[in-house]
């Protein structure tokens, strides 16, 4: 069977699993054995990486000296806008494209630098496209095993991993069924069972959920998180969707301009942004610019107790979440009630207050133009003020 055009990366034949071949312990272990022993906080490292693409309108700086960290056996989700760098950061990870400046690192191992690069099929790295790239003419089955096949594995070894990836995956019920005649869910498994065949170290998502239905995205991520779990790798999502990071990622990635505007756990990222952006684009969130001396904020809403610090020049910006207000006849802020807005758990209100406008949540709408209280459940958090909301 020839082959059937360059296909996702996937790592060399007769690998045991992501823990296997990291170094001897005692004292007779090897200097790689001790570097990847050091390195298994992370599964990969991007050092002051740099990448360009030129278009139509010139140069674009996709990575603009990006160091981040992917850490070891969890899920990392890299959310931002359209053209932040969120694919280019995936195709530098698995080799499909070579950085400009910077290293790359994957369990400890140098895989891309000015000096040299590490073919993809040698970064024990596999890739979900996108638009998923299963081949129409092969079976399932035959999708699964051919990465392997490819690398040179022995039969009785790709029978082994097929059924494995698989079954792990719930597409086992369909392995000799042809792409065409998949429901979509069943195409996304059948894609990441090839992805997850040939035991990789990371596995890279590349919003391949996106044309799914909010349940069976759901479905799909808790298939991701059992055989990632399963397998013991890493995994890096990309998406649009902060619903799907915060919910089912241990780490967060937020990119603006081919850099990381902040990481960390889903619950810091969403309860501590540092920036305006970064409160805009996970989640929502109502600003108050204000002056600080060194007690509460003077704002249009009055006096303000806040967390974190004003600038050097006095002037800070407030960000509250609508969970951290709420309505109360008796708040001292007073303001107008605008749209009400329905969000599966709960509703949203609009309030005018002070010229400033408020987003609260609240258990039920309030009519349009009605005057309203508003205190807050928590001090709001004094961000950065680094332009526009996404």
């Amino acid at each position: 069977m020839g082959r059937p055009g360059r296909g996702p990366p996937v790592p060399g034949p007769g690998r045991r699993g992501p823990i296997a071949d990291r170094g001897e312990t005692g004292a007779g272990r090897t200097e790689v054995g001790r570097r990847k022993e050091e390195d298994l906080a992370n599964a990969a490292d991007l050092k002051g990486v740099g990448k360009t693409h030129v278009g139509a309108a010139g140069p674009v700086r996709a990575l603009d000296s990006l160091s981040l960290g992917i850490a070891a056996d969890a899920l990392t989700a890299v959310l931002g806008p359209s053209g932040c760098g969120k694919t280019t950061l995936l195709r530098v990870l698995a080799g499909l494209e070579d950085p400009e400046e910077g290293e790359v690192t994957l369990a400890g191992r140098t895989v891309a630098s000015p000096a040299s690069t590490v073919a993809p099929e040698d970064r024990g790295v596999s890739l979900v496209f996108q638009d998923l790239a299963l081949w129409p003419h092969m079976t399932v089955r035959e999708n699964i095993g051919f990465p392997l096949e490819a690398r040179g594995a022995e039969p009785g070894r790709v029978r082994e991993r097929v059924e494995e990836a698989a079954a792990a995956t719930a597409i086992a019920h369909r392995l000799d069924a042809f792409p065409a005649t998949l429901s979509g869910g069943e195409r996304q498994r059948a894609a990441l069972a090839r992805a997850l065949a040939p035991e990789p170290r990371l596995l890279l998502l590349d919003e391949p959920f996106g044309g799914l239905d909010a349940v069976l995205r759901l479905r799909m991520l808790e298939v991701v998180a059992e055989a990632r779990a399963r397998l013991r790798i890493a995994a890096v999502l990309v998406t649009h969707d902060q619903a799907e990071a915060l919910g089912a990622a241990d780490r967060v990635v937020v990119m603006r301009e081919g850099r990381v505007a902040q990481e960390g756990t889903a619950g810091e990222v969403y309860a501590e942004p540092r920036s305006r952006f970064v409160a805009s684009f996970v989640g929502l969130a109502s600003f108050l610019p204000g002056r600080s001396s060194g007690g509460p904020a003077a704002t249009a809403l009055g006096p303000i107790p806040f967390r974190g610090r004003a600038r050097q020049d006095g002037s800070v910006l407030l960000a509250a979440r609508p969970e951290e207000m709420a309505l109360d006849p008796a708040g001292p802020v007073r303001g107008t009630a605008g749209r009400s807005l329905f969000r599966g758990d709960g509703w949203i209100v609009g309030v005018e207050a002070g010229g400033e406008r408020l987003l609260v949540r609240s258990g039920a709408p309030c009519e349009r133009g009605a005057e309203v209280g508003v205190r807050f459940l928590r001090e709001p958090l004094a961000v950065e003020d680094d332009g526009e909301v996404p």
